[in-house]
């Protein structure tokens, strides 16, 4: 697997669940619970935010029904809001759903506490998956993708946005600060 190149983990026309770090392991494990329950999903480890991989991610985004934001608690990052970005300036129509992957930061998971985090992440997803199923027959001759992010479950991109917007205002200690402006200097980074 080469930098800056994300890794289709599963194939699904869909629902595609785009993960980073930790969520990526229980992306897949609902996305196989999705498969068994009969929805076709898919998973991308992400694996690089700076370069982003877009190729690889409009050809499981564009042609999918909707699409699953699973971020890493643990790991500080811009993923939602690169996300975002892209998924509005390439005008991609399939729906949004961002959710925190449902972990304990910073401990290991044990075989009880995964199961209930995948559990919980193949629940939202079918009922985001209804609710763009809902939306689309009963606006005839449109796409579910003409709905508007905020008409959905838990996929409000301005609270998203302000999620981002308050981890980004947070200072950071001066030790962290060294080791953040250690961190820019290796490609186009920032220090979060």
């Amino acid at each position: 697997v080469f930098p800056g190149k994300a890794d289709l983990l599963a194939e699904g026309s869909e629902m595609v669940l785009l993960a980073i770090g930790q969520a990526v392991a229980p992306a897949l494990a609902a996305a196989r619970q999705l498969t068994a329950a009969g929805i076709s999903a898919g998973v991308i480890d992400v694996r690089s935010l700076r370069p982003l991989d877009g190729r690889t991610l409009l050809a499981s985004m564009e042609p999918a029904q909707a699409v699953v934001l699973l971020d890493d608690p643990s790991t500080p990052s811009s993923f939602v809001e690169l996300l975002i970005e892209f998924h509005e300036s390439h005008h991609l129509s399939p729906p949004l759903l961002f959710m925190p992957t449902p972990l304990m930061p910073g401990r290991r998971e044990n075989g009880e506490q995964a199961s209930a985090a995948t559990r919980e992440i193949v629940e939202q997803c079918q009922q985001f998956l209804e609710v763009v199923h809902a939306h689309s027959e009963s606006i005839p001759g449109t796409a579910s993708a003409a709905l508007p992010m905020a008409e959905l479950p838990a996929a409000d991109a301005l609270e998203a946005r302000d999620a981002v917007q308050r981890v980004l205002g947070r200072q950071l200690s001066d030790e962290l600060s060294l080791w953040a402006t250690v961190y820019e200097e290796v490609g186009n980074r920032d220090q979060y």
